[in-house]
């Protein structure tokens, strides 16, 4: 695969991510309102972080994030660049649904 298509799918796999997290964000924070009777303080600290900024900062995120690829792209070295954002967008995934399933482990763990 060449570097020009590695960026674009990088850059795909940004937006599929900034978009699925716009809307996943809000239904979940629905669920745990309910489960939790509305406070949040017993969540765990990562869904709080999760659920503190707006939904729609994910969205710009996963806007903003191609156009910067892209953008850096042009001027060095793609691999390099491609391989940071790659681990950054895995350990973002991993962080986000570990955020948005840990309070249904702890409630489980509690039965």
């Amino acid at each position: 695969m060449n570097r020009k298509a590695e960026t674009i799918f990088l850059s795909a796999l940004y937006l599929f991510f900034g978009t699925a997290v716009f809307h996943a964000v809000p239904r979940f924070a629905l669920v745990f309102a309910d489960l939790y009777g509305g406070s949040a303080a017993g969540l765990p600290v990562l869904t709080r972080m999760l659920f503190a900024p707006p939904p729609i900062l994910w969205l710009a995120a996963g806007v903003a994030a191609p156009g910067f690829i892209l953008f850096l792209n042009q001027k060095y070295n793609t691999f390099w660049i491609n391989l940071g954002f790659l681990l950054g967008l895995a350990l973002t995934g991993f962080a986000v649904v570990a955020a948005l399933f840990l309070p249904l482990i702890v409630t489980i763990r509690a039965m």
